[in-house]
């Protein structure tokens, strides 16, 4: 009886200790793989991966913005359409100065030539009364920017002497300019003329556009 009570006992304590030994090891290998990574090591700290994982974190459910394939990272300046921006179009800004404020300049410097044809028609007893609408082309030729044509708008022309209004329109071929706005190749320039029984009353630069 007592050895068998012995036996019953060494067998009990097998069974024990063979039942806590599995749980133990099953319980440590539930634990080796780390929850925070569950798809490899996590990311060194302060690298392009840890930042976006941050910012992930922050932002639940919000994947992070990226570029889509050939989408500049911003929009191009305003500097930047003026420079490549094609002649005459209203983004060209280049050399804005040869347009209004050039033509006005030399306008005014050929005034001295407009008072003498007037003088000149005064010399025939003349005296003419009227108005002219004067216009010409300023080109570019290489290098050099050139008035290649004058001429006179008829509709708003009411000077009657013919070489008066020829005078007065060619007095542009005496103009110096040193350029064109917003890169164009030629202008369409317009002036006007007044006159009251022989004596010059009005001249001035009208305007221009561009010719295409």
């Amino acid at each position: 009886m007592a050895a068998g009570g012995i036996a019953l006992l060494a067998a009990l304590f097998v069974m024990w200790r063979s039942i806590h030994s599995g749980s133990s090891t099953d319980h440590g290998a539930t634990h080796t793989a780390d929850p925070a990574t569950p798809n490899g090591p996590a990311p060194a700290p302060g690298s392009p991966a840890a930042r976006a994982s941050k910012q992930r974190a922050n932002v639940p459910g919000v994947p992070l913005p990226r570029p889509r394939p050939g989408e500049p990272d911003e929009a191009p300046s305003v500097s930047a359409i003026e420079e490549h921006a094609p002649p005459t179009s209203m983004l060209n800004k280049t050399h804005l100065e040869y347009g209004g404020t050039q033509l006005r300049t030399q306008a005014k410097a050929v005034e001295p030539l407009v008072r003498d044809c007037v003088d000149k028609a005064n010399a025939t007893g003349a005296k003419p009364t009227g108005s002219a609408m004067l216009t010409y082309v300023v080109a570019k030729h290489g290098d050099k920017y050139e008035v290649e044509d004058t001429s006179f708008d008829a509709d708003q022309t009411t000077l009657q002497q013919e070489s008066l209004v020829t005078c007065l329109s060619e007095t542009a071929k005496a103009m110096k300019f040193v350029g064109l706005p917003r890169e164009a190749e030629a202008l369409v320039v317009t002036r006007s003329v007044k006159v009251e029984n022989g004596a010059l009353t009005e001249y001035k630069h009208v305007g221009f556009s561009y010719l295409r």
